[in-house]
């Protein structure tokens, strides 16, 4: 991807749907920037490679878009700085945020609360009333971000996902009904 620079507030960011084996490659890219520099500190470097060896895969990623999932890229004349990805929720009218990822060049721009946004209406077009998502409890800076959205927690989650590692995670959610998100 070559070298980053930093971001302003109104840079000419555009978010649209990944799709195909290049926009594949560049999200898994992009997580192994992305996971080792922010996760190793909540959960651990092992857990961190263990999780990207099993998530990020061009088979693991195709195989989440077969099953519904929804990816997108925000870039920057052309390069890519954050992905995110939206999935079929467990109930009717539900959508999980599955992912929202940026690039620690591009955090602190507004870039963030951007690609939100396009996921919030991405999801209410889809005819979702309900957002959730999962975040790690000890992931404090995340946490406030989707607080400060209107996002709010309703359920703790633990669930053990191999080779002894748990995901210990809060359930957010927003009602998507509210007319002023």
């Amino acid at each position: 991807m070559g070298m980053t620079r930093p971001m302003t507030a109104d840079a000419d960011i555009s978010i649209r749907r990944a799709q195909g084996p290049a926009d594949r490659a560049a999200i898994r890219e992009l997580a192994h920037r992305i996971w080792p520099a922010h996760y190793a500190p909540i959960i651990g470097r092992a857990q961190v490679d263990y999780m990207l060896a099993h998530g990020y895969t061009p088979t693991a990623l195709a195989a989440a878009e077969e099953a519904g999932t929804v990816f997108y890229l925000a870039e920057q004349a052309g390069q890519a700085l954050g992905y995110a990805a939206l999935a079929p929720g467990p109930e009717p009218a539900t959508m999980l945020l599955d992912k929202l990822y940026l690039d620690a060049s591009a955090r602190g721009q507004g870039i963030g609360r951007r690609l939100l946004a396009y996921l919030i209406d991405a999801a209410r077009a889809a005819g979702a009333r309900r957002l959730t998502l999962r975040v790690n409890r000890h992931n404090t800076a995340s946490i406030a971000f989707y607080q400060r959205a209107g996002f709010v927690v309703v359920a703790e989650h633990a669930k053990a996902i191999g080779h002894g590692y748990v995901m210990d995670d809060y359930l957010m959610a927003m009602d998507l009904s509210a007319r002023n998100r």
